[in-house]
């Protein structure tokens, strides 16, 4: 049982009173697959039942095991750690100009449209492709600036709704293609905030319809949105990012991108006896509190784990993979890129057991590095260096 008024984790709350399993067994025909199998790995996560590795200190004899972790998207432990290597290896790779950061919103109405039709989430983060690379060339009509933008896609508010929206790193800027002045950096620091949400209004409109067309109603909404929103849908665009910056936002807006849909800190108790879940969030410098069962909890924190194989992330334009390989020797001759591009080293392996990390732990006795002793699997039982394959 989990303790009333006590902050709690996801994991006691899907485990307590078999809530996964009565969930499971009343909403079994909702459940996507894809839910169950991130679920199940997140409730085994860090279980020495269900795998760990065995070292042993060569120098006292002291022993440890550590648990397997489990890299689901409803892990909060996993999650961070996930958040903290893109980070880390974004922020180091982002080039050496200023960017600003952006989000782009959906109106609530089209929210039950696109959650019904999840596979819009991916022309959600190419429309804003489109519409920045469209902003930043319409003062250089003749021109062909290319940007970098890295979209991250949010599919929910700070109150668990569905509330699709896009973050996007972008340049302010791109490298201007032509045949005669390949090589030349356009600085566009000026972004037309009014043009930008117009814009961004009528390519999502132009894509939805494109990509349901059969869907009267849905096209009667759009039109009756571009009349109402005249100013075009909202786009928050006022933040630069430059210097010690970009590893914060970075950060900031990957924190969700492989972590629940909420903070476990958010979370104030459950209660076994009303299966009542509370937990916070802040609107307008106002700490609001909410209250639900625990079946529309778990409904709406596994409703938010995307379709397997999607791509939360997303670049373009100069982040490009297709493009970044072309663009190398352009922005190593630019005095202002003056960052040396990382080259990727091949580790060759020889005679090493092909679990063993390469780094062993250090004893917490004596502080020498530990040794690999053996592995243990659930179906295979302990496996060591004399006896794996």
């Amino acid at each position: 049982m989990v303790d009333v008024n006590t902050s709690t984790s996801i994991k006691e709350i899907f485990l307590a009173d078999q809530n996964w399993q009565s969930y499971q067994d009343k909403y079994h025909f909702m459940i996507r697959p894809v839910e169950r199998e991130e679920v199940e790995k997140m409730l085994k996560c860090r279980d020495y039942t269900q795998g760990h590795t065995t070292y042993e200190c060569p120098r006292c004899g002291h022993t440890t095991n550590i648990p397997f972790t489990c890299k689901s998207r409803l892990c909060s432990i996993c999650g961070k750690k996930h958040t903290d290597r893109w980070a880390n290896k974004v922020s180091t790779e982002l080039l050496e100009v200023t960017h600003r950061h952006m989000v782009f919103t959906t109106p609530d109405k089209l929210w039950p449209h696109i959650e019904q039709n999840r596979w819009l989430l991916k022309h959600l983060m190419d429309t804003v492709n489109t519409t920045l690379e469209a902003v930043i060339n319409h003062r250089w009509k003749t021109l062909q600036i290319t940007p970098g933008i890295i979209t991250v896609l949010h599919t929910y508010g700070k109150d668990l709704k569905f509330n699709p929206h896009i973050h996007a790193i972008v340049t302010e800027g791109g490298l201007r293609e032509g045949d005669h002045d390949k090589d030349r950096w356009m600085d566009v620091n000026f972004f037309p905030y009014e043009k930008l949400r117009k814009v961004w209004q009528y390519q999502l409109v132009t894509e939805i319809r494109e990509k349901l067309p059969h869907d009267k109603e849905l096209h009667r909404l759009l039109d009756q949105l571009y009349r109402e929103k005249e100013n075009g849908f909202y786009v928050y665009a006022k933040r630069r990012i430059e210097g010690k910056e970009k590893e914060f936002i970075c950060r900031y807006i990957a924190r969700y991108v492989r972590h629940p849909a909420i903070a476990e800190t958010r979370i104030n108790s459950y209660n076994p006896d009303t299966k009542m879940v509370q937990f916070w969030y802040r609107h307008d410098d106002e700490q609001e509190e909410v209250s639900m069962h625990v079946y529309e909890f778990i409904g709406k924190l596994t409703g938010h784990i995307p379709p397997r194989q999607f791509k939360t992330i997303r670049y373009y334009g100069l982040y490009a993979r297709n493009k970044k390989r072309k663009i190398q020797d352009i922005l190593i001759r630019l005095k202002r890129f003056a960052r040396k591009l990382k080259q990727l080293t091949l580790h060759r392996y020889t005679k090493t057991w092909p679990w063993q990390p390469r780094l062993e732990p250090v004893c917490p006795e004596c502080g020498t590095r530990m040794r690999f002793v053996s592995l243990y699997l659930p179906d295979r039982g302990y496996i060591t260096p004399e006896n794996g394959t």
